[in-house]
């Protein structure tokens, strides 16, 4: 005797394809999806920008000292960043600004830049904004991989500062050179 074939495993229905940003446009050609609002035909797009950052430390069954010192405590929040801000461009014009209004002391600046844009070779930038010095304070603190930048980098990089930046790509011009 053969034992019994195998039924095929039912198919699992499929989950439906996640749902696009809802966006709507008017008659002129004006679109607002989400925190964006553009208009392609004119060359516009301005778009609300922002982030929070948060460290927690608990550490359980944990004794403190003799608890007299109020700043060393079992269970630690601490907020670290709270940006918000807009960025947008029109035509060969590029803004943006920034302000992390709650947890640096004297500092809620962050960023007020103009920029204007030449192609991908050229583009200049006035405002307060960081200064390219390190390869780590050019990137977002959204986007490092440890919550806090190293020491060394905070003491010896310049951070941001007011001035005027060109920057872009290099042209090569080929193998004749």
């Amino acid at each position: 005797t053969q034992p019994p074939a195998a039924q095929p495993a039912p198919t699992q229905p499929k989950a439906p394809a996640p749902t696009p940003p809802k966006a709507t446009a008017d008659a002129d050609g004006w679109q607002r999806e989400d925190f964006t609002f553009s208009n392609k035909a004119h060359g516009f797009q301005v778009a609300l920008t922002g982030y929070v950052q948060a460290d927690f430390r608990s550490f359980q069954d944990w004794q403190v000292g003799d608890g007299t010192d109020p700043r060393a405590r079992p269970d630690n929040l601490e907020w670290l960043r709270l940006r918000i801000g807009f960025e947008g461009e029109w035509r060969k014009l590029v803004f943006e600004f920034d302000v992390d209004p709650a947890f640096d002391e004297g500092d809620e600046l962050k960023d007020a830049r103009l920029g204007l844009r030449f192609g991908k070779q050229l583009e200049l930038n006035v405002g307060h904004l960081k200064l390219p010095v390190t390869q780590e304070w050019l990137g977002s603190a959204a986007k490092t991989d440890m919550i806090e930048r190293a020491m060394l980098v905070n003491s010896l990089g310049p951070g941001r500062d007011w001035g005027l930046t060109a920057s872009g790509e290099l042209v090569v011009l080929g193998d004749n050179l």
